[in-house]
This record gives C-alpha cells, structure tokens and sequence, in this order.
C-alpha cells in the first residue's frame, strides 16, 4: 500500500494547492458579485447558466471518465502514443458535439426563456451564457481532466487557478462598469476562454512529435462508456428538474438566497474536491484484490476526517460569515446553509469512500445505475412535494433524504463486493462524527452568545483546536499511518507546514493510556 498512499497523498496535497487558491478566488468572485448584484439580479444570473451546464452534462456523459481511465492506464505502461490517441479520439468528439449544442441553444434560447423556464427575462442572458458549453468543453472536459490523467496535476492546479483570478478580475469590473448581469456572464466566459487554451497548448506540447498509436477506438471508449451514459442522463434529469422547479416554484430572492448557502457549502470543496480526483487514478494501481476492503476504509477515514472537519468549520461560523460576506439582505442563507450542513454531518457515517470506482474498475455497472434510479424516484416526487409546501427548505430535505436511500444501497452492494465488514466500518466512521458533533457544541454557543464580529474568529478558532484534540485523543489516526504521512512528506515542499501538525497530533494521542 506504500506507492499508493504515496500518490494518493502527493496527488491530493497537488490538486488541493490548486483548488484552494482557485475555490478562494472563486468564493470571493461569487460574494462580490452576489453584493452588487443583489439577491433578485443574482438569482436570474443563477438561473442563467442551469441549461447550459445541463446539456454539458450530455457531451461528458462518463468521456471523460473513459479518457481518464484508458490515459492513466497507457501512462502506467510507458506508452505515451496510446495516450495521445486517447486524447485525439474525445477531444474531436467532445469539441464537435459541444459546438452542436452551443448553436442550437442560442436558436433555442427565446423559447427556452418563455416556455420552460417561464421567464421571458432571461432570454437575453441566455444567449450570452450559450457560450459556456464550447468553453467549459475545452477548458475542464479536455484540458484539465486529460492533464490531470498524464499526472500533470500541477498544470491541472494552475489552469484552475487561471480560470478563477480572471474570473475574480472582469466578472465584478464588467459590472461595476454598468453590464449587471450580462458583464458577469462575461467574465465567466473569460477565464474558460483563457485557461483552456493555456491548458489545449499544454497538451499539445506534451504529445508534440508522438504519433498515435494504440488498440483504442471511439467504440471501444463508447462500450465502456455506455454505463456512465446512463448515469449521466439520470443524473442531468434529476438535475434539470431541480432547476425548472426552482425556476417555476420559488421567487428570485430565495433562489438568491440558496444559491449563496451553497455557495459557502462550496468552501467545503476546496478540501474534498482533490479527494474526488485522485479516486480513480488511487485505485487503479491496486493489484492485490485483498486491497480493497483495507483502501476503502482507510481512505474513508481519511476522508472523513477531511470532510467533517471543512463542514464543522464552516457551520461554526455560518451567521457572521454570510453577514460578513454577503450582507444582511441574505438573511435566509445562513439558516439555510447550517441545515445542509447539520443534515450531511448526521448522515455522514454512511459516506464509504471510493465506491463508484471500485464498481467502475469491477465493471460492476448495474449498481450505480439502480442507485442514481433510486435516488431520482425519491427525490423528483419529494422535491415538488416539499417546495409546494415548505418553499426552497424542502429542496434541502429532499435532496438529503434521497441521498441517504441511494447511499445506504451502494454501502451494502460494496460490502458484498469486496469483502468488507459494514458494521464494523461504520461504527469507525461514526465514532469521527461523534467528535464533529462534540467538537460543534462550544463554538456554536459562541456564534450565537458572543457579539458580531468578535465571534467569527472565536468560534472558528475554538472547533479548529477542539476537533483536533479530539481527533489525536481518540486515535483516530493510529501512530504508524502518521509515520507513513510523514515519510510521504519527508522530500515535500508541504512538510514545512504539516510536521508540526502531526507532531502535535502524536505527541497528544501519547497521552492516552
């Protein structure tokens, strides 16, 4: 398990520089634009793009996936001419398709502005965000993801953090400049344009003199790309379904108001995102069968700790936060975000890491296909349901309860799979959540008992230590995975900062008898 954990690690500490400077950059940009915007204009311009990236989701639909699998596959042989053709075969069918859907959205928009979305108001925006599908093509299906794949996760970080600074830069100049909703877009579509080129160039570098070669094919991609088709159209159905409803149901302001807890939830990516990334390349260097039960549930402790720790941070400090961030007239997103976040932490011992993967690399496909069915019957019908009746907290509950049917499904099938013992596993990771939890009860007392602004830095500053404590205290990291981190770290640029936190960490966990 030593090389794996070693690009596990090195992989994760990579990605999560990147997504860290990338996802502050882009939390700041959404505040900023949230602000001058105000609630109503920065619900349409949520609105704005939620056809688009629903028919981005039709020109991955598991490619990329495929790409990523055939490319990491050809790298760990030596054959870099394998991996070219891999690259030449999606990037000519993602980019044609990807133009397809961009010219018949911008013919289609007026009619989707009235007739679905039922707000002839945004037609123009539309037209304008049309753009979104060639760009985000290039930039994350291609660039990023095949960079990533090649182990290029350091280009992949800094393309990421392109993207966001110019993001950050135009979307709030174009509209302090007298654009409103329109100058946002374009900024949006700015830092797509720019790093997916810088990324496109990159690669095109790489692969410069290699002729393509490989047993590989657009059909063979396809044959193993028919099971992720099928999850991508449930997932783009359940995901579409959301947004006309929300388009239809819920007023500007409240979708405003959503759109800004969720983009605080987002915090939360720039520490588990890597983790989501590294999944597949992570588990395909596992040779020994055996492995699996032993990965899933180191990794998902690992995880855990990671997850738990961002949520329990950001919950400690959700009413100061938004105020601070994005003013009082967000008023419901606070209540909104501490909900998400208090229902995911009670939830979160079901969260068995590396699921779909090891199901992919089994070709176990009918498992996440019955699961994402499972989890649209739950949550269309309870969706429209609960929005009838309690307004935009419902999509927050149905969202929950669905993912917690469709989970429980998956933990079982993987336990059967690999061997693992569920049970027991689980009372690991629930024993994590009751240290979140413990850890929650003094800073929340704080956020609510101590003044604005006084108790942002208090609260956040008092679950920081309490979680860590706790963490060392009860061993949840045993001493020997500490010293196999440290050993991962020892030649690493990043040990400067993490040595001291797992002396710490050792040294309070020694205390225990």
């Amino acid at each position: 398990m030593g090389d794996i954990s070693k690009y596990a690690i090195t992989s994760y500490l990579h990605i999560l520089v990147g997504t860290f400077s990338a996802m502050v950059l882009l939390g700041l940009n959404t505040i900023i634009i949230a602000r001058l915007l105000g609630p109503i204009d920065y619900g349409l311009y949520t609105l704005s793009f939620g056809i688009p990236y629903f028919l981005l989701g039709f020109i991955d639909l598991g490619m990329t996936t495929a790409a990523q699998r055939y490319i990491s596959e050809f790298m760990a042989k030596g054959k870099l001419a394998g991996a070219k053709k891999v690259f030449q075969i999606t990037t000519s069918y993602m980019l044609t398709l990807s133009l397809v859907f961009t010219v018949l959205f911008l013919i289609l928009s007026n009619y989707i502005a009235s007739s679905i979305l039922n707000r002839p108001e945004l037609a123009i925006y539309l037209r304008i965000s049309a753009l979104v599908i060639l760009l985000e093509t290039i930039f994350r299906y291609i660039s990023y993801n095949q960079l990533l794949a090649l182990g290029k996760s350091h280009v992949s970080s800094f393309i990421d953090f392109l993207h966001a600074l110019l993001r950050f830069i135009l979307a709030p100049l174009l509209i302090i400049l007298g654009f409103g909703i329109a100058g946002a877009i374009f900024g949006v579509l700015a830092g797509y344009a720019v790093a997916g080129l810088v990324g496109i160039t990159y690669l095109l570098y790489i692969f410069r003199g290699i002729k393509a070669e490989g047993d590989i094919s657009l059909k063979s991609i396809f044959s193993y790309n028919i099971p992720f088709t099928i999850l991508g159209i449930i997932g783009l159905i359940s995901g579409e379904v959301q947004y006309i409803l929300l388009s239809r149901l819920i007023i500007a302001s409240d979708i405003g108001n959503y759109a800004a807890a969720n983009n605080l939830t987002s915090i939360i990516a720039i520490f588990t995102s890597p983790l989501a990334q590294i999944t597949l390349p992570t588990f395909s260097r596992i040779t020994d069968e055996r492995q699996y039960a032993e990965a899933v549930m180191k990794y998902s402790r690992y995880a855990l700790l990671i997850t738990l720790g961002a949520q329990g941070m950001i919950f400690s400090v959700s009413f100061p936060l938004v105020y601070l961030l994005y003013g009082e007239k967000y008023s419901l997103a606070p209540y909104l975000l501490q909900l998400s976040l208090i229902l995911s932490i009670l939830t979160s011992f079901l969260s068995l890491y590396g699921r779909n993967t090891i199901f992919y690399i089994k070709r176990m496909y009918k498992i996440p296909v019955v699961e994402n069915i499972i989890n649209i019957s739950v949550f269309i019908p309870l969706t429209y349901f609960l929005l009838l009746r309690y307004g935009i907290v419902g999509m927050i509950f149905s969202s929950w309860a669905s993912s917690i049917v469709s989970t429980i499904y998956e933990d079982i099938q993987l336990s059967k799979l690999i061997g693992l013992k569920l049970k027991e596993s689980i009372f690991t990771l629930i024993r994590i959540e009751i240290i979140a939890l413990i850890s929650l009860i003094l800073p929340t007392a704080i956020e609510f008992k101590i003044p604005y602004p006084y108790n942002l830095p208090l609260s956040l500053l008092t679950f920081i230590t309490q979680y860590i404590i706790l963490i060392a205290f009860s061993k949840t990291i045993s001493a020997i995975e500490i010293k196999e981190i440290e050993s991962v770290l020892e030649n690493s640029k990043y040990n400067i900062i993490l040595k001291p936190l797992l002396k710490l960490i050792l040294i309070i966990s020694s205390l225990r008898v």
